[in-house]
């Protein structure tokens, strides 16, 4: 398996000839509000170069979902997009304007076989906040990814901003033990996240 980290959650995984690209981004994002460093003008010149089989889209947020880099892969006929079967299908509408026509909808904790070179599975937000604040707040926005190589059996998990607190940390090594019976390989775990009403106001 090999792993390269572009900028924030944009990261390609390669297993033999397939190649799986996490929320590709880079440039700017929100009106200036978000930049990548170093600031790349190419985003979808590096996406064409990799030219991956599937592409992960974690969530909405466009650090992660940019519209002005997808809207430049020139084969969108054959690349699948992988998301979240969310019960909001906006993330999916916003996925077919840019003219994509093949769409993974794939259901959280399951182990699912992409190809003969991959098995995936999409961890869900369970939880508001990292600090176990109760809160009224249903909030089913972000995800994070778990990929593993059918060559190496190696597994990598990409976090994204996905705010696991203990209790979904110990659920999900109760399924990793379960389901793919090894440890994580190689893990990206963020530093620090940011979001708008109302995840911060919580």
């Amino acid at each position: 398996m090999k792993i390269t980290h572009y900028c924030n959650s944009f990261i390609s995984v390669k297993s033999g000839s397939s190649t799986i690209v996490c929320d590709p981004w880079l440039g700017k994002a929100d009106n200036n509000a978000w930049l990548s460093y170093p600031l790349h003008k190419n985003g979808s010149k590096i996406l064409n170069n990799i030219n991956p089989n599937y592409i992960y889209i974690s969530h909405l947020h466009n650090d992660h979902f940019d519209p002005k880099i997808l809207k430049k892969f020139k084969n969108k006929d054959k690349i699948k997009i992988i998301i979240k079967k969310f019960d909001n299908k906006r993330l999916k509408s916003k996925i077919r304007e840019l003219k994509f026509k093949n769409i993974i909808e794939i259901e959280p904790w399951k182990k699912v076989k992409l190809n003969k070179l991959f098995n995936i599975t999409i961890v869900p937000q369970e939880t508001n906040t990292k600090d176990n604040l109760e809160t009224k707040i249903e909030y089913d926005l972000d995800t994070s990814i778990l990929i593993q190589s059918n060559v190496t059996k190696e597994l990598f998990y990409n976090n994204v901003d996905n705010p696991l607190s203990k209790k979904d940390i110990l659920k999900f090594k109760k399924f990793i033990n379960s389901n793919y019976k090894k440890k994580i390989d190689v893990v990206c775990f963020p530093l620090g996240g940011a979001s708008e009403y109302p995840q911060c106001f919580v």
